[in-house]
Parts: C-alpha cells; structure tokens; sequence
C-alpha cells in the first residue's frame, strides 16, 4: 500500500512451530489492514486484483509486499498461520490464497462525506515518523483505521503531513 512504510525487523524469524503469538499477531493485524475497507478505498490495485480473482489474493504475491517482507515472514504457512486467527478472512481450501470473508465482514458502505468528516488533516509532522508511530500516536483519540502519511513521488520521504481516517466521526 502506498501509505505503508517498512516495519522495523525483530531479527531472524522461527521455524512455523516456534513463531511467537506477539509475532503472528503482528502478521495478522497488518493482512487485516491490507483486506480492511480503509485500505481498500485508496488501494486500486489491489482492489482490482480482488476482483479479478473473485475476491482472493495468492499467499504469494502477499509475500512480496513492503511491510510482510520487512517483519520477515519467510513462508506462506506462516501467512496461513496468522490469518488462520483473524476474523476478517479466510483462506482458500488449499490454503494459498486468501480472501475477506464478506458473510461475516461485509464492505462499509460511507458516504463521502461521512468519510471527510472523520478523516483528520494533520501537519508539521517530524520527517522520521513512520506509519505505525502515527498510528500509535493517534490512537490515544479513537479507534484508528488509516494513517496515509504522503510522500514525495520519486524519492518517497515524508513532505510531514498526513491523513487519519478515525472508525467514527465522534472519535
């Protein structure tokens, strides 16, 4: 996602077996945001590679993103682990892909302008803040469901200002 930067590395990672719960609850909250409706409505690609699979993403190309690499998931069974636990998903019967569980979870359906009255414009942000110290940051004031820290096209740093989008207009 264009709004994700790189996680810091927690070293090398366990076999299957001996993976942490901290560390596969990590893995899981970051597939939940990947599938969530915050992200969804700014991720044009991936929302079409949604719908030209019938809603499932392959185990594999989730491997190749930013923030799965830099938390050092190394195998689809470990992926299929994490997302085994969420409540967001489900995984395809031969377990290689995955896909947002929309009997359960269906899509938010926001007006635009409930959307703007919720999201939250904020500069004058130190240029190493990442997403997820925003995040944290933030959260003191609501449930948080986007950080959409805008960057400079070519090199990708900071320009010190974001959008959070908050689960409700009262947070």
């Amino acid at each position: 996602s264009a709004s994700a930067t790189a996680e810091e590395g927690a070293g090398a990672v366990p076999s299957t077996a001996e993976v942490s719960e901290t560390w596969l609850e990590r893995l899981r909250k970051q597939v939940d945001f990947y599938f969530s409706d915050a992200n969804l409505r700014q991720d044009r690609w991936l929302r079409g590679r949604l719908e030209a699979n019938d809603g499932f993403l392959e185990l594999s190309v989730l491997m190749t993103f930013n923030r799965i690499r830099a938390m050092q998931c190394r195998f689809p069974s470990q992926l299929a682990t994490a997302i085994r636990k969420s409540e967001l998903l489900v995984l395809s019967e031969d377990k290689t892909k995955v896909k947002r569980d929309l009997s359960k979870v269906p899509m938010e359906e926001v007006a635009k302008g409930e959307l703007d009255a919720r999201t939250v414009y904020v500069e004058g942000l130190p240029l190493t803040f990442s997403v997820d110290d925003l995040s944290l940051h933030f959260a003191r004031h609501g449930r948080v469901r986007l950080v959409d820290l805008q960057r400079q096209g070519l090199t990708r740093e900071p320009l010190g200002f974001c959008f959070v989008e908050y689960a409700s207009e009262a947070e």
